[in-house]
């Protein structure tokens, strides 16, 4: 969008032309100024357009614009500079002929041709197909041995498959020059027909040729080893011996070491590393890897307990324990990944995430460790550098304020020594005549003084009398008054107590009234019953 509004606004118009005819007036000039203004429009544009291409031309023959930048579309007509001058002179520019003449008799020329080898696309996006004409593993073999000429010695573009093999067969040899193992091994046929595992192989072999020998010191990796093993969290043992790789010192397959400093590491909080599959497949190894130089970053208890860190049977777990912890290894595997992003210095999304039942594929494992590797020691090396400089800066600042201090002290004192008599004898001129007065005043109101304190005597003296007194009246008097309530309550009491009673013994009188009277009304309708019957006995009898 920049570049289109910079060809619309720059290229095709100018600002300066449009402000000199229309005076900020309107948008278009009108009458005979638009004819002139369309004139100087058009005389800029073909001065702006030339310009556009000749640094362009120039720009890509020189070399400033790297290979990767096309000057024409790969599908289009137009391939070099002078077509697309030709172009421009028949459909714009009539009557002035060869274009490219010109510009040569004023000393410009524009000669750039777009070649095939320019238009190559070296994206891959699928390791089965773009790997078989073996243009892209040329270019690769070029990157890597930072040479030329390796994608001139190919067919391009490469149609037949005896071409596509001869095209592989360049590259092969192109990475056996440069040192990569294993490239004799794999035949030509095998990139051009795609066959995955061989294709993977001369990747592999490659990447740990170049990439791993970049990233990691065999040297620094074994002084890693040497100082974790001679540290108090591992157990005491030989120092140069590992049971994964034999002699430490002789070892000189990187991956070997690779797997002996994972193990020296995890092997501080009790877990044995025996390669980079299973031991890596819970994501407790990666996460420990980070911990023992970042406990910051991660810490200890956030690592999740994983088949693997139980310690009884697996057959005795349950269904709902053993997806718990299938779910506790994908969840450190996923903490492993962030952790790592927050360090910095590696790829993202790198590691895998992955279980003991999906176990993740060694070759990417080991590439991801090796980064790993790469970026702790590098961080471990800066911790320990900031270490030394932050405990050398506050030596030199002690030092500093102790220096300080002492210069402060010394100062102080021989100034103190100087002038300590001096001082006193200041002191003593002035404050003499006030010593001696206050004296004198004590000395003769001695007797007044001693006065005095006599009757500060006898007034406590007094006042103690006078207080015992009083305070013996006071609680005479309340013991009278705690007597007097005591009665009135007494009585108080005594009357309640009388009218509560009356109060029940009449409620009490009540009940008994209203309960004979219930009970007489029942005997009263009992006779009343029994005479009745006894009336119809009698008159039955009687009639």
């Amino acid at each position: 969008m920049v570049l289109r509004r910079f060809i619309v606004e720059r290229v095709l118009s100018d600002p300066w032309l449009k402000m000199k005819y229309t005076k900020g007036k309107c948008n278009i000039p009108s009458g005979r100024f638009e004819r002139m203004y369309k004139n100087d429009l058009n005389a800029h544009t073909l001065r702006k357009t030339l310009t556009l291409i000749i640094f362009l031309d120039g720009a890509k023959r020189n070399n400033v614009l790297p290979s990767s930048i096309r000057l024409f579309r790969k599908n289009g007509a137009i391939k070099s500079s002078k077509d697309f001058l030709h172009i421009l002179c028949r459909d714009y520019i009539h009557g002035i002929g060869n274009l490219n003449k010109h510009l040569l008799q004023l000393g410009v020329s524009a000669s750039f041709e777009q070649s095939p080898l320019e238009e190559l696309d070296f994206f891959v996006t699928n390791l089965a197909t773009d790997l078989r004409d073996g243009v892209r593993l040329g270019k690769l073999a070029e990157v890597l041995g930072d040479s030329t000429g390796v994608i001139e010695q190919m067919r391009i573009p490469a149609i037949s498959r005896l071409q596509k093999v001869f095209n592989v067969g360049v590259a092969l040899s192109a990475l056996s020059d440069l040192g990569v193992p294993n490239v004799d091994q794999v035949h030509p046929n095998y990139i051009v027909d795609g066959h995955r595992p061989q294709v993977l192989k001369i990747l592999w072999s490659i990447t740990s040729s170049f990439q791993m020998n970049n990233l990691l010191d065999k040297e620094k990796l074994r002084e890693e080893i040497y100082a974790i093993r001679r540290s108090k969290k591992v157990s005491k043992g030989p120092l140069q011996f590992s049971s994964l790789c034999g002699d430490i010192e002789s070892c000189q397959d990187i991956c070997d070491l690779l797997l002996v400093w994972c193990d020296a590491v995890c092997s501080s909080y009790n877990l044995n590393i025996k390669n980079f599959t299973e031991s890596f497949a819970d994501g407790r190894a990666v996460c420990l890897l980070i911990h023992y130089y970042h406990p910051t970053i991660l810490k200890f208890s956030d690592i999740l307990p994983t088949h693997i860190s139980l310690e009884k049977d697996a057959a005795a777990i349950d269904d709902a324990t053993r997806e718990r912890l299938f779910r506790n290894e994908r969840s450190n595997s996923l903490l492993a990944s962030q952790k790592m992003t927050e360090i910095g210095g590696i790829p993202t999304n790198m590691l895998p995430i992955s279980d003991t039942s999906n176990t993740p594929e060694e070759r990417t494992m080991i590439i991801c460790v090796s980064y790993l590797c790469a970026r702790l020691l590098e961080s471990s090396l800066e911790s320990n550098a900031i270490l030394v400089i932050q405990n050398a800066i506050r030596l030199y600042l002690n030092r500093a304020k102790l220096n300080q201090r002492r210069h402060a002290v010394h100062v102080i004192e021989t100034a103190w020594f100087t002038y300590r008599s001096v001082y006193f004898k200041r002191q003593r001129a002035l404050y003499i005549n006030s010593v001696r007065k206050i004296e004198a005043f004590f000395i003769s109101k001695r007797i007044i003084f001693d006065r005095i304190s006599r009757q500060r005597f006898c007034a406590t003296q007094l006042q103690k009398v006078a207080r015992g007194y009083i305070a013996r009246k006071v609680h005479q008097h309340i013991i009278s008054e705690r007597r007097a309530v005591v009665s009135i309550q007494k009585a108080v009491r005594g009357y309640l107590i009388r009218e509560l009673f009356i109060t029940y013994k009449m409620s009490i009188v009540r009940i008994q009234s209203f309960t004979r009277m219930i009970l007489s009304r029942r005997e009263a309708g009992v006779r009343f019953r029994s005479i009745v019957i006894i009336q119809s006995a009698s008159r039955n009898w009687l009639s």
